[in-house]
Parts: structure tokens; C-alpha cells; sequence
């Protein structure tokens, strides 16, 4: 009863499929998506991923059956189940989510054999994730200790230093 629209995964995300996969799953329409979210999905590096894609850690808004439902963080975290503000990936709705463009729809069984559309409405992209960022030193300043990071630059490269003597 569901239908699998194109999925796209960070490698990440990918990583945390593969890790519920080999948990012990007794919902057996949610196995069923589970395979078929890894069967199926295009494995993107983050930054050639588009921005209208639902990862692990965006924020998203989507419909149920036609209803507005209000925005939530797409989240790999269980304990996040019972909570309004998160949607984890280990509910059907948080996984039918995952990977999915904006406008995009996907139909998933309900318990009760039935079926729900949901339907992707929009991803806000949350901040770069510790991987894009560049860690520099502590500074510590009046008993205090700031961590600075910076996004690296495109053409940031640090074996094309130039030679200061050169100039």
C-alpha cells in the first residue's frame, strides 16, 4: 500500500537506515518502508544535495491526509517520539519523511490497514552540521573560553599556502 517517490540520503542519513535496520523492528509495514527507503534511495554528498530535501536535522512542515500539521525537526532520536516539536525517523511518518523533496507525497499504511498521504510542504534547512565546520582554538578571555569555528571558504585549501617570503 505505499508508494516509494524518489529518496534522496546523505550518507548519514543512510548510516542511521542501515543501523535501525538491524534493530529489532516488530512493525512490520515499517520494515517494509525501511527496505524500501534503502533499496531505493540516490546517495548524495551533503553539499550536492538540494535544499528542498527533508534530511536528519531539518526542520519541516508537512500534511497528513490534507491537514496542516505544524513544523517539526526530523530527528534520528527514539526518545524524540512522544514529542511535539521532533519527529523521529523511528516512526513511520518520521521515516516516509526522510528524503523526500518538497511537494512531494508518499502514502503509508496505517495500523489500522488503512492508508495516510503526507505530503512534504517544506524543508528549512537547519545549520551546518560539526562536519562543515572548521573547529579553531579556544581563546580564553576573562575566565571565560569561546570556541570560534568559521565555514571554510571554497577555495580554503591549507597545502596551497603561499610561500611569505615569496612575496
Amino acid at each position: 500500500m505505499t508508494n516509494i517517490p524518489q529518496c534522496y540520503l546523505t550518507m548519514k542519513d543512510f548510516g542511521v537506515l542501515e543501523q535501525l535496520l538491524e534493530g529489532d523492528i516488530s512493525d512490520l509495514a515499517y520494515l517494509r518502508l525501511l527496505r524500501s527507503k534503502i533499496a531505493g534511495a540516490t546517495i548524495v554528498f551533503e553539499d550536492d544535495l538540494p535544499p528542498d530535501v527533508a534530511v536528519i536535522g531539518s526542520r519541516i512542515e508537512f500534511q497528513i491526509d490534507g491537514l496542516l500539521v505544524d513544523c517539526c525537526l526530523l530527528s534520528a532520536d527514539a526518545s524524540a517520539v512522544r514529542s511535539r516539536l521532533k519527529l523521529s525517523i523511528t516512526t513511520m511518518r518520521g521515516l516516509a519523511l526522510l528524503g523526500l523533496r518538497e511537494r512531494a507525497f508518499i502514502v503509508v499504511e496505517r495500523p489500522d490497514g488503512g492508508g495516510e498521504q503526507l505530503r512534504l510542504l517544506k524543508v528549512h534547512r537547519a545549520a551546518p552540521r560539526v562536519a562543515d565546520v572548521i573547529r579553531l582554538p579556544r581563546v580564553q578571555t576573562s575566565g571565560a573560553t569561546f570556541a570560534m569555528a568559521r565555514k571554510p571558504a571554497l577555495d580554503d585549501d591549507p597545502d596551497d599556502d603561499p610561500d611569505p617570503q615569496a612575496a
